[in-house]
């Protein structure tokens, strides 16, 4: 791409991201003001929103299909919405914060829900973690517990919040701080690294620990490159499928890591980091990594301003 001055300048989407979340057949952004927007999976342009469904922050998202589900938090007026987003009706603007606020004060009917949604209902727990499972979603919610939810809102099942005995000691050891499905179930991470698997019924079907330096932020899981398990004080932890482990330091916590051409490549605190066993490769960024995204031609990094960088390669 030629800038005008005659310098070649470097490839932006066209928003700045707070996170970014891979579709089946497109890529949804969320901006830090509250957006949503829909892109192309391969130009990578706008091809629905951006628009504000509900007031608030985006607290949490994933995709099942195309359809957006995700947590509304109004902090200011302690408002919560869960809501489920058909891609088929679009990306359309809801309630103005101002009229919430009037709506607050008076209380009437009807209740405001996000905008556009299959369905749409108030919560008053913080979302703790959630995933895509299949055709449903499954989340956390602090203190009450795990929910299986389908696109027409009707609960499969619920589960009680995990306990490990040997994290019982620690305050919060057992808060869930990461959700992943992984082959045919459904794994809960806490933050003191104990884990648990589900299966399609909620019933938990093993368990375990992975030593904890610090809390937990985030994992992920594929077919091929096992587990990738960030940690807030940024190291990173790699389990391949058999079990082999491989520990990692970082410049700071973790924001997104994908399984790409034969390596876990991570989102990192003003760095990129590809690693696979001992093996790590590393590349200091000015701004904040967001995560990643790629089209049928190449893979990207993305940071918070919307450049794409190229993924590393040896």
């Amino acid at each position: 791409i030629q800038s005008n001055a005659g310098v070649m300048s470097e490839r932006r989407l066209p928003v700045a991201p707070a996170r970014l979340r891979r579709g089946s057949k497109s890529i949804i952004a969320t901006t830090f003001d509250g957006d949503l927007v829909r892109l192309d999976p391969e130009t990578f342009e706008i091809v629905d929103g951006p628009a504000r469904p509900f007031p608030g922050s985006i607290e949490m998202l994933t995709i099942c299909g195309d359809d957006i589900v995700g947590f509304w938090i109004e902090n200011e007026m302690a408002i919560g919405r869960m809501a489920w987003l058909d891609s088929g009706k679009g990306i359309v603007e809801g309630i103005p914060r101002d009229e919430l606020r009037r709506w607050m004060l008076r209380r009437q009917r009807p209740v405001p829900q996000v905008e556009g949604a299959n369905w749409s209902r108030t919560i008053d727990r913080l979302p703790l973690a959630m995933t895509t499972h299949g055709d449903a979603v499954v989340f956390a919610l602090e203190s009450l517990g795990v929910y299986c939810i389908d696109s027409d809102g009707a609960e499969r099942w619920r589960a009680a919040l995990p306990t490990w005995e040997e994290l019982s000691n620690l305050r919060f050891g057992g808060e869930p701080a990461a959700i992943v499905s992984h082959h045919e179930l459904i794994r809960v991470w806490s933050i003191a690294g104990g884990w648990i698997d589900l299966d399609d019924s909620g019933e938990i079907v093993s368990e375990g620990i992975v030593e904890s330096p610090g809390r937990l932020l985030g994992a992920w899981w594929h077919e091929n490159g096992g587990w990738l398990i960030a940690f807030a004080n940024g190291d990173l932890c790699q389990v391949d499928c058999e079990g082999n482990e491989w520990r990692h330091a970082s410049n700071g916590p973790a924001q997104s890591a994908e399984w790409i051409d034969g390596r876990w490549h991570i989102a990192g605190w003003r760095e990129l980091i590809a690693i696979q066993a001992q093996s790590a490769l590393r590349k200091e960024h000015p701004e904040l990594m967001i995560g990643f995204i790629g089209s049928s031609e190449e893979n990207h990094a993305v940071d918070n301003q919307g450049a794409l960088i190229p993924t590393l390669k040896e």
